[in-house]
């Protein structure tokens, strides 16, 4: 899926690493950007990439003054079975370059995160892609409003 072929060792050292400054929960920083879907585009001209779609979080996060929070964070994986953890979004590319997670990781390939032009000329591709994935992890009013029905 993405350019990210690190190894579980790979990621643990590099998981370890952080750990030795500061919990590797204090890293993250309530973006929800890891809590939004991304969409696969294949191209003949380009190795395959995914774009971010900013439009819609997963039904489970919950955004106050800013700030992202999960209400079920401490039963996420249970409840939320599409949550990944972190060596799940480092392999997956699910982080955007801006997190701390990956910041520091070389080679790492991020989902892309598209400025408003790009984002609204790809939108129709990504509501097409959305509609045929897996909605589970959203609400379906939110669906419905991100596909204009």
């Amino acid at each position: 899926m993405t350019n990210n072929n690190f190894t579980d060792g790979q990621i643990q050292e590099h998981l370890d690493l952080l750990s030795k400054s500061k919990s590797l929960e204090s890293y993250c920083n309530n973006c929800g950007d890891c809590c939004s879907p991304s969409v696969l585009v294949k191209s003949t001209r380009t190795s395959p990439f995914k774009i971010l779609v900013k439009d819609l979080k997963c039904k489970f996060s919950k955004s106050v003054n800013g700030s992202n929070t999960c209400s079920v964070y401490s039963e996420r994986f249970s409840k939320a079975p599409w949550c990944l953890d972190l060596k799940g979004m480092i392999k997956g590319g699910a982080a955007p370059y801006h997190c701390p997670y990956v910041e520091t990781l070389k080679g790492y390939s991020p989902t892309l995160e598209l400025n408003s032009t790009q984002y609204g000329t790809m939108l129709p591709l990504l509501k097409k892609a959305v509609s045929q994935g897996d909605t589970a992890p959203f609400e379906d009013l939110d669906i419905k409003k991100f596909l204009g029905e």
